[in-house]
């Protein structure tokens, strides 16, 4: 539909995802403690190329928790991505949530978020060659925001987004058979 994610045969505009996100970092400070229902949300309970609710440990923050480790709640429709070890690892805020310091998340302005979400998943190259290794990959703020994309119209983003979803339901369906 959109051709290589590298080289861009169709040349669509390119841009970084900074051009067409806002992106949210959180802290590296650890609540103390776990007891509202806000999802604290790991690396882990990523459901990739999917959508995130729930945290698969069931922690949670209240609003005091979160202020008290200067947190922001991530939108509902934001793309989450790992940023440490295990490099573009891509998900969907299914609800508000809390991610931990391994995730970063892009709030889309002018793109798709499904569309977003499956373009950074081919783009691991790039991330893999721009991060910084001590012991363990890891991509900052800038790195992130830098990632470069090509960006097609708005509307084939949305077809492939409707596409991507139909295909899932049909995939719920049939594992319920």
């Amino acid at each position: 539909m959109f051709g290589d994610p590298v080289l861009n045969p169709k040349n669509w505009e390119v841009k970084t995802v900074i051009d067409v996100c806002d992106c949210m970092v959180p802290g590296r400070d650890k609540p103390k403690s776990f007891t509202g229902s806000t999802p604290w949300i790991t690396i882990d309970d990523l459901v990739v190329n999917g959508v995130t609710g729930k945290s698969k440990s069931s922690l949670g923050l209240t609003d005091d928790e979160i202020n008290e480790v200067k947190r922001k709640k991530v939108p509902k429709g934001s793309v989450l991505m790992s940023c440490v070890g295990n490099l573009g690892i891509c998900s969907i805020a299914g609800e508000e949530m809390i991610i931990n310091q391994q995730l970063h998340s892009f709030q889309c302005k002018d793109i798709n978020n499904f569309f977003l979400m499956y373009y950074l998943g081919f783009r691991k190259d790039y991330m893999m060659s721009q991060a910084s290794s001590t012991t363990v990959l890891y991509m900052n703020k800038t790195v992130c925001n830098s990632i470069p994309l090509y960006l097609p119209p708005i509307e084939l983003q949305n077809q492939f987004a409707d596409f991507v979803n139909q295909i899932d339901k049909l995939k719920f369906i049939t594992q319920k058979i």
